[in-house]
């Protein structure tokens, strides 16, 4: 059955596929390219010939519930969602099915689940869509929701190159993964850090790196003084760009992973707020693990699509955050 869609919902969707649909077309000449329009053109077709079928059927009175379920088109479109039975003597109009949930779609519910629910700005009110942008409150140490005006406003890269700074910093949006030798294990034992997840960035306040971790409590930021942070930025070139306060390592070592990523703060915090929301136990449980599966899921798309992006318009070089990208994951907006 179809999930029903209230109005809000329903502009939501509506933006989401305007964005995936421009994200699609920004992308180079293929195939692959092609067939997805051909495929969303066509299935435009058919759903504007169903409803044309309704409303004609409508103006001259001859709409009921025996033409809904026996129009070979209107019947099938239906049928595909859910909202009719499909009739068994019925030749398929085209084999066409929603896809079966997976494995891997629980996992993307969970996050799903914490979602963004802010729906204005937290500076100035204004309505904001699920896509929207976080700014650090530096005095307060905590993210909030912004509009796409104050966003702006608030970029700091402009006083950070005049050596001025505000209370207000956007935080960019720039997801790439590192190389699994970025932190080697005698690094990482250097680092004294007791978990498996972590996160490390330049903190302007405390005049050091500073790392935290997440857990069934929300984040602990760590005591120890993270010798080697200086060694490992110095080995990953990339590393030299990261964005003091607002962009992090966040490291991944579960389960013999040796996964490490250069995120936006915000990502860390949401990841946190996913663990915390679903640790069970002492350990955490399936659903934390599900939950940290499907986050990581989304920043190997979101990094994939960064790369397809930067290599089919050659106008970004590499390391230089993407603004246009789309933000594929929005979750809850926690506190530092």
């Amino acid at each position: 059955m179809t999930v029903r869609l209230d109005d809000v919902a329903a502009r939501a969707t509506a933006q989401s596929l305007e964005t995936i649909l421009g994200e699609l077309e920004a992308q180079p000449e293929s195939p692959a390219r092609t067939l997805a329009f051909d495929a969303v053109d066509a299935l435009l077709q058919l759903h504007g010939e169903g409803l044309a079928r309704i409303v004609t059927a409508h103006r001259e009175g001859r709409l009921s519930n025996e033409l809904l379920g026996s129009d070979e088109v209107v019947s099938q479109l239906l049928a595909v969602h859910g909202l009719v039975r499909s009739a068994a003597r019925q030749e398929p109009l085209v084999q066409l099915e929603r896809r079966k949930p997976t494995e891997e779609d629980a996992e993307d519910e969970i996050i799903d689940g914490l979602g963004d629910l802010a729906t204005e700005c937290q500076l100035c009110a204004a309505p904001i869509t699920a896509n929207h942008r976080h700014l650090l409150d530096g005095e307060a140490r905590q993210l909030v929701c912004a509009c796409d005006a104050c966003a702006l406003t608030f970029d700091g890269r402009a006083e950070a190159h005049a050596g001025t700074t505000r209370r207000y910093r956007l935080i960019p949006r720039r997801v790439r993964s590192l190389d699994a030798t970025a932190i080697d294990e005698d690094q990482w034992t250097r680092l004294e850090l007791p978990v498996d997840i972590a996160f490390m960035f330049m903190s302007s306040s405390a005049g050091r790196p500073v790392a935290f971790y997440p857990g069934p409590m929300g984040t602990t930021e760590s005591v120890l003084p993270l010798p080697a942070w200086d060694e490992i930025v110095s080995k990953s070139p990339i590393l030299a760009t990261l964005e003091p306060d607002v962009e992090a390592i966040l490291v991944h070592r579960t389960h013999g992973a040796r996964d490490y990523w250069l995120v936006p703060v915000d990502e860390c915090y949401r990841l946190a707020g996913a663990m915390r929301a679903t640790w069970e136990g002492i350990s955490g449980g399936d659903a934390v693990r599900s939950a940290i599966r499907a986050f990581f899921r989304r920043l190997e798309a979101r990094d994939a699509a960064s790369r397809r992006h930067q290599s089919g318009t050659g106008a970004v070089a590499a390391g230089v955050s993407l603004e246009q990208t789309t933000t594929i994951l929005e979750g809850s907006c926690p506190t530092t």
